[in-house]
């Protein structure tokens, strides 16, 4: 049980679960406002970037108690890159490709083919854009400052 314990007053993980739950409070409070539903809070996407939120909020946090100079922060900075251009290129471009698979699947299945008909619609909000990472980094940032400021 102290191993439990432990690791939800961790700091670091503290820093990283506020961040992503700051995010997305930022993201429902958005989206309620554009009048979109919950449901959209189940999906990727969005303003701001709780993953970039989530990796920002740790690797700051891991900077504060461990510093620099050891080897935590550079394994932060690079989990956090990793993530960041996943968000930013390969899940953003996955997006871009299901919406011209919607496109085509509506046309068709106007068109009366009955293949077309039948096929589910793809989400189209998965990645992020630049401005939405930036959010995000913002966001992790003073969580984590906030964290190390409560936790010390």
């Amino acid at each position: 049980m102290s191993y439990i314990l432990a690791f939800i007053t961790n700091p670091l993980f503290l820093a990283g679960a506020f961040s992503w739950l700051a995010a997305q409070l930022v993201k429902m409070i958005i989206q309620l406002a554009k009048g979109a539903s919950l449901d959209r809070l189940l999906t990727g996407g969005g303003m701001p970037s709780s993953h970039t939120a989530t990796v920002f909020g740790l690797m700051i946090e891991t900077a504060c108690r461990y510093g620099t100079g050891g080897f935590e922060f550079p394994m932060a900075v690079f989990f956090s890159i990793m993530v960041i251009y996943d968000a930013l290129n390969v899940r953003r471009v996955t997006g871009e490709q299901s919406k011209a698979i919607n496109r085509l699947v509506s046309e068709r299945a106007a068109g009366g083919d009955p293949f077309w008909k039948g096929l589910p619609k793809y989400p189209e909000l998965l990645g992020h854009t630049l401005p939405e990472v930036l959010a995000g980094a913002v966001v992790g940032t003073i969580v984590a400052i906030l964290v190390n400021v409560i936790v010390r």
